[in-house]
């Protein structure tokens, strides 16, 4: 009996003390469990641009292969450019004409103003010889003048008479003369001002013909590059949708482009989850398709609004009857080694379980 007695003791303080260590490990894990909040609906994610052409043509080459590592500014693909090219050397041709007639207007301006240099000069030196030409012909005059009162007075000769009225008449064509090339030189330093004026102005036009023919090389250029199409970033490429041969028209799609070297989580949480969580909050990541490893991680941002505000029709309690439904708020979660992640070879679109502990 005794021994009855001692074995039921024994057995019920065995079952207290397993009793107590039970609710002891519930409490731990009920407190513990109080500082973390987890959902499954996350996916690890990233940026996947779909590359397409901005200019049409007929594919030349293509230079990748579907899922593969491509560099940033790799060549892509190819398209016919001959035509393009040809563009280009009969821009380059035309702005070389463009800035040899600019070398022509400029030389003749600068030899119109030295022809109005030359004729105010010319000008200059016929109003002395206007001067000179007048003092020659009141000299003559006046000699003529004279020997007609000595001739009154039988104090000459006709034949001085007669040299005289000679010389008269050579002095009065010299004035005339001097006059009319001094016309001649003012009237032509208007006519060289005018060319000078107009050459001036061909200088303008040639200088923006230029800019109008760099423009259009630069265009032909760009188009001309536009037929490489590379990648803007280190990546992933795949999702080919062109052959060789095939004629392409703007905006169509080409393959897309995976940035696999910038990744993150974004985990759905529920709005009743949010109370206690901050951005640089750690986070423990799980991903069910590479098991036995975890990610660390913390909290990046918020999308500061629900995912159903981001659907197709968004829901307008207003309308019909309200039934309250929890909503989710997409975080952003960053990984804290980026490159382990991508030396795993974390995909976009691999769900993921997230912890993140909110002491």
């Amino acid at each position: 009996m005794r021994q009855e007695k001692r074995q039921k003791k024994t057995l019920m303080w065995t079952v207290i003390v397993a009793t107590i260590i039970l609710v002891a490990t519930v409490i731990t894990l009920l407190v513990k469990n109080n500082h973390y909040e987890s959902t499954e609906d996350a996916q690890i994610d990233g940026n996947i641009v779909p590359l397409k052409t901005s200019i049409a043509g007929y594919v030349k080459e293509i230079r990748f292969s579907d899922n593969r590592f491509v560099k940033k500014g790799d060549t892509l693909v190819v398209l016919d450019n001959d035509y393009l090219l040809t563009q280009v050397k009969i821009a380059e041709a035309t702005l070389e004409n463009a800035k040899a007639s600019l070398e022509t207007s400029k030389l003749k301006s600068f030899a119109g103003l030295a022809n109005i240099v030359t004729y105010e000069n010319k000008a200059k030196s016929g109003q002395q010889s206007v001067l000179l030409a007048k003092a020659d012909l009141d000299n003559a005059q006046k000699n003529y003048d004279r020997t007609i009162k000595l001739l009154a007075i039988k104090g000459t000769t006709q034949m001085q008479v007669d040299e005289e009225t000679n010389k008269l008449q050579v002095a009065k064509a010299n004035y005339q003369k001097a006059l009319n090339e001094q016309k001649a030189s003012i009237s032509s330093i208007g006519f060289q001002k005018a060319n000078f004026k107009s050459d001036r102005a061909q200088i303008s036009v040639a200088a923006s013909l230029i800019k109008q023919k760099e423009s259009e090389l630069q265009l032909a250029k760009e188009n001309l590059d536009h037929t490489y199409i590379s990648a803007p970033f280190s990546g992933i490429i795949t999702k080919r949708a062109v052959n060789k041969g095939e004629y392409l028209s703007v905006g169509q799609n080409i393959c897309a482009l995976i940035d696999n070297q910038n990744i993150w989580v974004t985990a759905n949480f529920k709005e009743t989850q949010l109370k206690n969580m901050r951005i640089g909050k750690k986070v423990r990541i799980s991903v069910p398709a590479i098991p036995n490893i975890k990610f660390k991680g913390y909290v990046d941002s918020f999308t500061n609004a629900t995912g159903a505000k981001f659907s197709l029709i968004p829901p307008d309690n207003a309308s019909g009857n309200f039934t309250k439904v929890v909503q989710r708020v997409p975080v952003k979660i960053k990984l804290t080694d980026i490159a382990s992640a991508i030396k795993i070879r974390l995909y976009p679109g691999l769900s993921c379980n997230v912890r993140v502990n909110t002491k």
